[in-house]
């Protein structure tokens, strides 16, 4: 009461939930009942407490104040004395002699001040619902208590929240009840094997009457009554443990309160009062008289509040990270125990990556928004998840995060996307000369080319870096593009990627140097589409729909889908670029990746959807006035079925990283390569606290296979085409992908060990003579088969991460003409926990008879390995990728073997390993 103005006070029951009860003068006991007999098992002591409306209450707090909305806050300056100035994503400022941070629990306030600001998840799953219940059943609810109540199951460790939300005064109206249901996420749970994640929305409600079938009554029909079809959330738990030694407040001048400074979920529904609380000792601390020697009112309230926070916070973080009681300490040479059993965190080192691009902590999602700043030469890399953050490069090896934590540069919230932000790309110089993000705006989920597609729930939407792409600033207007073409019912519209083309310019009779926008779908029945865009105005305000300039029969191949995967029913991250044999180049031949969204039959809505990363080349022509791409060649930009999303962009010769390693005009491009199957393994998450990476980048250009053999195998219309044929010898085309020059450099910078040639005539395997010493290194070989080995069932390769625990084998296989990873004893983790797969991995690639010095023999099989600790990325002949996780247990799981099966002899010539790799983030703490 001594917070809140008398006019303000006086109209505090307009936030009342239950004006009756007030009335009553009841006050609630917040009792917590066992769900097995019914007991009350413990109460607070009665209080002056009053249930109000959070949603009533900030709006009556808000009265009369000028609130400035929309504000994101990108730096924090103290070196003014006696002052602290905020500076705003959309370039204003605002000073003062104290900043407070009152941004919730996951605060950007937190993020500046604080060593480690990123929360904890807790391996506990949770749904809520609001529900209309009649006042005649809400009132034996009522009789246990007015406000709220919470119980708990001891036989299963599951819990149940019950609160009241509206209380109307009419009892002929419904009340609003709020429901929460939680549950364990470990095995064994209501007697199942694998732990229960969050089932899908169709099946909440009838999860969460499940877990209530052996509660006490009126608790189970509490939950029970539910009605079918009723929305039910999901909600991550999260905490925020601060470091001992606190957090910085910029010598007195910043703070955090509310759960910016503490978020426990073991507190859930307290938060309000948390910040209350803290506001009343903030003014405490602020008008209070003070010795001049003694902290400021900041550090006043700091000090107070630390010691507490802290071990609230990590009390319940031990309780929720305990299972059962039991601790486990990690042994890497000995039997891994479930995963799922271990605390949070325990897992971080295990198996991350060095040279990869990957977040401080968390997952990554779809790369997306790359550009090179014409400003600085900096390449900017970005990627997805709760936004969009991002990492500058100067050389593409290391990589700097453009925000503290690797936060985000744009977020969900807007009025255009209060959903989710999806991919997009850059113009360097846009509106202002800014870099300018045309991005998907997201205002509905779900969003699957399975069910039916609700319009308006993906716009295209404009934002402008005035920082240096720390921050994109949303325009304050609507969708640049509002909606999918006009009468075209689509399975999808999204990921816009934005480019320049010089065969569309002249085609369409454009202005030299137009930007174009592709838009990747399909049309529902009929198959996916790209829809091409065309930039109408100078501030790119407005885009001229060109048409389904793509389109392919649903679920159609290209060829009979041996080489080229499937175009499946939807498009995904399409790009759009021109390559000749050096690289980028605006004048070359058109080529395009895309992401294929496919199934066989039977489609089951929401759940049937396989993933291909694809690319092709083609014409450009003008068919009946409408620009129309037709392939003339397609195949797989990696193989591995983790491996999607590829996003590029042309890093020009006067970037840093060009300039540099002298390179020209380059394409380079990144996969994601999801750790979690696209969230459907139930993979160790907390315990890890990251999931995914982006695979090496790449680049692209127009690659020759020269001196081939004129016969069946190079005719075929596949991943390669004829180029031209001079007696019986053709030079066959394809694209050609490798490491980037500058990466592929540092990877081989390490240490080197030369082994010797070797020829395997005979069944077996053969132990390197200088084994590597980590988990971190390149493996490079020349494998030569005889004329016999095609179509035998000779295969050939090496086994990496082994150890007489585990191994990981990659090898040729000539019978299906493939390169395998067999990953069946790849972990000894797969056999205890969930999520960790051990299906193999495989991709086609032809080695063609060649003539060399007038004989025809078969192609040199040229293999480059990377094994960065559980990533493994298997490149061939410039041509060919897989990428995959094998994710070795064991401390000894380091070995490299030579591997042979079937008959016929291979030699193994030029075989290198490179070890150590390089750290890609050395400003990160972690």
């Amino acid at each position: 009461e001594s917070l809140l103005p008398a006019d303000l006070l006086a109209r505090l029951p307009e936030t009342f939930v239950d004006h009756a009860a007030v009335t009553e003068g009841l006050t609630g006991n917040f009792l917590l009942f066992d769900l097995q007999d019914g007991s009350e098992r413990f109460r607070v002591p009665p209080n002056t407490r009053i249930r109000v409306s959070r949603e009533r209450l900030r709006r009556l707090l808000m009265d009369g104040l000028d609130i400035l909305w929309s504000k994101t806050i990108s730096d924090i300056d103290t070196t003014t004395p006696g002052a602290v100035t905020a500076s705003f994503t959309d370039g204003t400022t605002a000073t003062g002699t104290q900043l407070i941070g009152a941004d919730g629990s996951r605060s950007r306030v937190r993020t500046f001040l604080a060593p480690s600001p990123a929360n904890n998840v807790l391996p506990i799953r949770l749904l809520g619902t609001s529900v209309p219940y009649s006042s005649a059943r809400c009132a034996p609810i009522r009789d246990l208590d007015p406000f709220f109540f919470q119980a708990s199951d001891p036989a299963t460790d599951a819990f149940f929240w019950f609160s009241f939300l509206s209380v109307p005064t009419d009892p002929a109206e419904d009340r609003v009840c709020q429901i929460l249901v939680s549950w364990p996420f470990r095995k064994g749970f209501l007697g199942r094997e694998e732990p229960v994640d969050t089932p899908a929305t169709e099946e909440r409600v009838a999860w969460m009457k499940e877990v209530t079938k052996g509660w006490v009554e009126p608790f189970r029909s509490i939950v029970a009554d539910i009605p079918e079809g009723t929305d039910a959330k999901s909600l991550a738990l999260e905490d925020w443990l601060p470091a001992e030694e606190g957090f910085d407040s910029r010598d007195g001048r910043v703070t955090l309160i509310g759960d910016a400074a503490h978020a426990m979920t073991m507190f859930r529904g307290e938060a309000a009062n948390h910040g209350i609380a803290d506001v009343a000792c903030l003014v405490r601390e602020l008008f209070a008289e003070s010795d001049t020697n003694a902290p400021g009112p900041i550090d006043s309230l700091f000090n107070m509040k630390l010691s507490t926070v802290i071990a609230v916070v990590a009390a319940g973080s031990v309780a929720s990270h305990q299972t059962k009681g039991k601790h486990h300490t990690i042994d890497y040479n000995k039997a891994p125990p479930n995963l799922s059993t271990l605390a949070s965190n325990s897992l971080f080192e295990t198996w991350r990556p060095k040279a990869h691009v990957l977040p401080p902590s968390g997952q990554i999602g779809d790369p997306c928004m790359h550009y090179t700043d014409p400003k600085t030469g900096l390449f900017h890399v970005g990627w997805l998840h709760g936004g969009a953050a991002g990492a500058t490069t100067d050389d593409l090896v290391t990589y700097h995060d453009l925000n503290p934590n690797g936060s985000q540069f744009i977020v969900a919230g807007g009025v255009n996307d209060p959903i989710a932000v999806f991919d997009g790309s850059v113009i360097p110089k846009g509106i202002d000369g800014k870099p300018t993000l045309l991005y998907t705006s997201v205002s509905y989920l779900p969003i699957q080319w399975t069910i039916p597609y609700t319009r308006g729930s993906e716009t295209q939407s404009l934002a402008v870096s005035y920082d240096g792409g720390r921050n994109f600033t949303k325009l304050h207007q609507g969708p640049a593009i509002p909606s999918a073409p006009f009468a075209v019912n689509v399975t999808g519209w999204r990921d816009p990627f934005v480019f320049q083309n010089a065969k569309l310019d002249s085609l369409l009779e454009s202005s030299p140097q137009t930007w174009y926008n592709v838009i990747s779908g399909g049309v529902q029945n009929e198959g996916p589409s790209q829809f091409l865009y065309r930039q109408h105005d100078p501030d790119f305000q407005y885009w001229e729909y060109l048409g389904e300039w793509w389109h392919e029969e649903a679920n159609s191949t290209w060829g009979n889908g041996d080489w080229a995967g499937r175009w499946g029913f939807n498009f995904e991250v399409a790009n759009i670029f021109s390559l000749d044999d050096k690289g980028y180049n605006a004048d070359g031949e058109v080529f395009t990746t895309i992401g294929t969204e496919w199934s066989f039959e039977p489609i089951v809505p929401e759940v049937s959807d396989s993933r291909q990363m694809l690319w092709a080349a083609g014409n450009v022509t003008l068919q009946d006035g409408a620009v129309k791409f037709v392939p003339t060649m397609a195949g797989f930009l990696d193989w591995g079925t983790s491996a999607y999303a590829a996003a590029g962009k042309e890093l020009p010769a006067s970037s840093q990283a060009s300039m540099k390693s002298n390179a020209p005009d380059r394409f380079i491009t990144y996969l994601w390569l999801t750790g979690d199957f696209y969230a459907t393994h139930d993979f160790p998450t907390p315990q890890q606290n990251w999931t995914g990476a982006l695979l090496l980048p790449r680049e692209l250009s127009v690659g020759t296979i020269s001196n081939v053999v004129d016969n069946e195998l190079s005719r075929e219309a596949d991943s390669w085409r004829v180029d031209s044929s001079n007696s019986g010898v053709l030079e066959l085309v394809t694209m050609k992908q490798e490491i980037a020059r500058e990466t592929m450099a540092k990877l081989t910078s390490g240490k080197l060990v030369t082994e010797p040639s070797l020829a395997l005539r005979s069944p077996g395997s053969v132990a390197f003579k200088h084994g590597p010493k980590s988990k971190f290194y390149v493996l490079k070989a020349s494998l030569s088969f005889p004329a016999s080995a095609r179509g035998s069932d000779l295969r050939a390769g090496f086994e990496v991460l082994s150890s007489e625990f585990e191994t990981t084998k990659i090898y040729y296989q000539f019978s299906n003409e493939s390169i395998i990873i067999d990953r069946t004893n790849s972990s000894a983790a797969s056999r205890t926990t969930d999520g960790i797969s051990s299906r193999n991995e495989s991709g086609k690639l032809r080695l063609f008879d060649v003539m060399e010095h007038g004989e025809e023999r078969v192609e040199t099989l040229e293999l480059t390995i990377v094994v960065d600790n559980s990533i493994v990325e298997v490149h061939a002949n410039g041509r060919f990728a897989l990428s995959t996780w094998a994710r070795s247990w064991y401390s000894a799981s380091k070995g490299i073997r030579f591997i042979h099966e079937g008959e016929g002899e291979v030699k193994f010539e030029n075989v290198t390993v490179h070890e150590g790799l390089f750290d890609a983030w050395p400003e990160r703490s972690n």
